[in-house]
């Protein structure tokens, strides 16, 4: 799916959404990346080859600050799961849905 995307499809994608997109950077490179809308976290990525740095846990404490309360991950993700359930936010449910032309199954958390 990546390999159809150029650089400036990435470009004009995320252009728009700027206010809300937070980056981690480490050794002067971007390691990661967040995006928030109204309370919910959209994405939230970071480099394999700096998980466990710091990265991830800035991000989403940033997002918490500005009021996140609401993200969602893939279920079978189960770094990305432990991790946002060691910093206390709870599973709400699952469901199956649509993304990028596949069914894939969901779990959606809540920060109480």
């Amino acid at each position: 799916m990546l390999a159809a995307r150029d650089p400036a499809s990435f470009a004009a994608r995320f252009a728009e959404v700027l206010p809300r997109l937070r980056v981690a950077e480490r050794d002067s490179g971007v390691v990661g990346f967040s995006l928030m809308t109204e309370g919910h976290i959209d994405m939230m990525f970071v480099d394999p080859a700096a998980h466990r740095s710091g990265a991830g846990r800035a991000l989403l404490a940033e997002c918490e600050g500005r009021g996140a309360t609401s993200l969602e991950c893939f279920r079978d993700n189960t770094r990305a799961r432990a991790f946002y359930e060691a910093h206390r936010w709870r599973l709400a449910r699952g469901y199956a849905r649509d993304f990028a032309g596949r069914t894939h199954h969901f779990v959606f958390y809540e920060k109480p």
